[in-house]
């Protein structure tokens, strides 16, 4: 007869015989196995020795449908397809989808069971805006099958405003090139309305560096303190943005000493930061600093200059003997609106004594356009007053600009009471 490791094999009765053993499925684990066969025959002798190498079996994972490169912040369905060599569909196992940042940090994570044809669908929620997400989706080692994963390309995430805001930004140098280029044609007769587009283009670029404008930012030179802040755009800045901010200030501060010594107060640099364009203001106490999604205009950098200065003579003795308190600086609103324009991004109104002042031409217009838009909204933005006053209109988009803040300076247009 036959032997296995001392284990009789049935003999068929012509002197063969075969043998089967099964491998526990549930303790299943990759390597080299061995076998031995032995005679137990009189007459034939022999013994035989061999070695199998067990391999667990890869999963293969494919997007149903592939992600694609740009989503709007909310909620959003993935589906997968989970199969094996041969294209036989895995049923019953769980498949892990995450949401990861540019530090293949999960930020969102769900489960789901694959079904009858291999697939499984999760839903995924892009809370934050960002370039760099990615969408991974995991098979953990399970039984005969070892771990898999597979990972989309980058992500954009934008919210409905960041997608006004680059795409305002994508068309406003074409905009502004064709005012320039057509001014270059301007006879000495239209010397009055060229003068008139020149100021209204100035007028307009206190919205246009608004705009740009994400975050603002007032650091203690003495200890790198932040003793003011303000978020400027709708979205959030990440926290992750800030800290990198922080430490770049710290890192580089000896470096902005060396650079700047001897200068005259008042003089910053620029720096980039993923995305962002960070300009830093230093005066005697203070460092200013505006996070910016564009490059800024000379007008910006002056109202900046001027602003740190405004600032520090406003509280020259509590930055002469700072001691860590920095509740006496929340009071810099004020100085905020005087030289940046930030209601302009936030919901506007009409102030009660618009209907008394008599207007004419393009301010009655745009007051009356306002009206409506509240009556129906109870407010209005700055960007709905501009595409309906362009709407059927001969004036230019400066013009109108130039227009809505004459109305703000005359007190015609205040931020909105939002109950």
């Amino acid at each position: 007869g036959l032997q296995n490791f001392g284990v009789d094999i049935t003999d068929s009765g012509i002197g063969e015989g075969t043998w089967e053993a099964d491998i526990d499925n549930a303790e299943i684990s990759q390597g080299f196995f061995t076998f031995n066969v032995t005679s137990k025959w009189h007459s034939i002798r022999f013994d035989v020795n061999g070695t199998y190498e067990l391999f667990k079996i890869e999963p293969l994972i494919e997007f149903i449908e592939s992600p694609v490169s740009q989503y709007m912040t909310g909620t959003r369905f993935f589906s997968v397809r989970v199969f094996e060599s041969g294209n036989i569909p895995l049923e019953n196992f769980d498949i892990i989808f995450e949401i990861l940042n540019v530090n293949n940090i999960t930020l969102y994570d769900s489960t789901a069971v694959t079904n009858d044809q291999g697939i499984a669908t999760a839903q995924l929620k892009f809370e934050s805006t960002g370039s760099r997400f990615s969408i991974r989706v995991r098979f953990a080692e399970e039984g005969m099958y070892t771990s898999a994963e597979i990972v989309s390309g980058y992500i954009k995430v934008v919210s409905e405003f960041t997608l006004f805001m680059e795409t305002l930004m994508r068309y406003l140098p074409y905009i502004i090139g064709g005012l320039l280029a057509a001014s270059a044609f301007v006879s000495v007769r239209h010397v009055k309305r060229s003068r008139l587009r020149r100021f209204w283009a100035g007028e307009a670029m206190i919205l246009d560096d608004l705009l740009k404008i994400a975050y603002i930012m007032i650091i203690e030179k003495n200890g790198g303190v932040s003793i003011y802040d303000k978020q400027i755009s709708l979205e959030g800045i990440d926290s992750d943005l800030i800290s990198g901010f922080l430490q770049a200030i710290s890192q580089f501060r000896t470096e902005i000493k060396k650079s700047t010594a001897g200068a005259e107060k008042g003089k910053g640099f620029e720096m980039d930061y993923y995305d962002f364009k960070i300009v830093i203001t230093d005066g005697e106490f203070v460092r200013v600093a505006l996070i910016l999604d564009g490059t800024p205009s000379e007008k910006l950098k002056e109202s900046q200059i001027a602003f740190t200065q405004s600032f520090e003579r406003r509280f020259e003795s509590n930055l002469t003997d700072f001691m860590g308190d920095i509740t006496p600086f929340r009071a810099t609103d004020d100085l905020i609106e005087k030289f940046f324009n930030v209601t302009f991004v936030y919901p506007l109104q009409l102030g009660k004594h618009y209907g008394v002042i008599k207007l004419k031409g393009l301010e009655k217009d745009l007051t009356e356009l306002a009206e409506q838009i509240q009556k129906e909204r109870k407010f209005f933005f700055v960007s709905s007053l501009l595409n309906f006053g362009l709407a059927g209109r001969k004036a230019s988009r400066d013009e109108i600009i130039s227009t809505i803040i004459s109305l703000k300076r005359k007190g015609l247009i205040i931020p909105a009471e939002i109950q």
